[in-house]
């Protein structure tokens, strides 16, 4: 779940009310910085560059957590299987080196599940999403027909199992999948992507 509303260094929104008129304050937050020492895409040789992430999350009225997130600085790393980086190609299609074929920048994934009617469509498919972008056979050169089609399939391997075991969850998503200087937006319900800079 989402709260509208800027956060300061301790985790209090601007004071902006939810669409039911509670009060969107968050917790304390503390920031736990991750170096991503990976190659930089946008210049020649080997430099590196540091991405810092932060995942929050609050329950909201009801008894218990129906979300879930995902994160991956390198899809690459996580689902290596298909993660061969030479060659690849960012979402128009170019190569992602601009100098050197040698130095490919990662793909970073960055996904929240919004579960409904139970948690766990949200928990499934915050691992199945991820991994099924970077099995598909376009992940190296068509990075949006993968993020597409890793939602499709990561829906109906959940709808699958959820026949079987009678399970009435389901979850809206939304992710940011970064390559080189290019970011993809994909969602499915509800779920919004907001780029900021600086809070704006």
């Amino acid at each position: 779940a989402s709260a509208a509303g800027r956060l300061s260094a301790y985790g209090a929104t601007n004071g902006r009310k939810g669409p039911n008129g509670a009060n969107l304050s968050l917790p304390q937050l503390s920031w736990d910085e991750t170096d991503a020492e990976v190659e930089d895409a946008f210049s020649k040789g080997q430099k590196q560059w540091r991405l810092p992430i932060g995942v929050c999350s609050q329950r909201g009225q009801r008894p218990y957590m129906e979300d879930d997130w995902s994160a991956s600085l390198s899809l690459e790393t996580s689902f290596p299987e298909k993660g061969a980086r030479r060659g690849m190609r960012n979402a128009r299609g170019a190569p992602l080196a601009d100098e050197d074929s040698d130095v490919v920048a990662p793909t970073a994934f960055f996904g929240v599940f919004d579960g409904h009617g139970g948690a766990r469509c949200a928990k499934a498919v915050s691992k199945t999403v991820p991994a099924a972008i970077t099995r598909d056979e376009e992940f190296k050169g068509n990075l949006r027909s993968a993020c597409t089609k890793g939602f499709v399939r990561a829906n109906a391997e959940f709808l699958r199992r959820a026949e079987r075991a009678n399970m009435t969850d389901g979850s809206t998503g939304v992710a940011a999948v970064l390559r080189g200087r290019h970011i993809i937006c994909a969602n499915v319900g509800d779920s919004r992507c907001v780029i900021s800079n600086s809070g704006r």
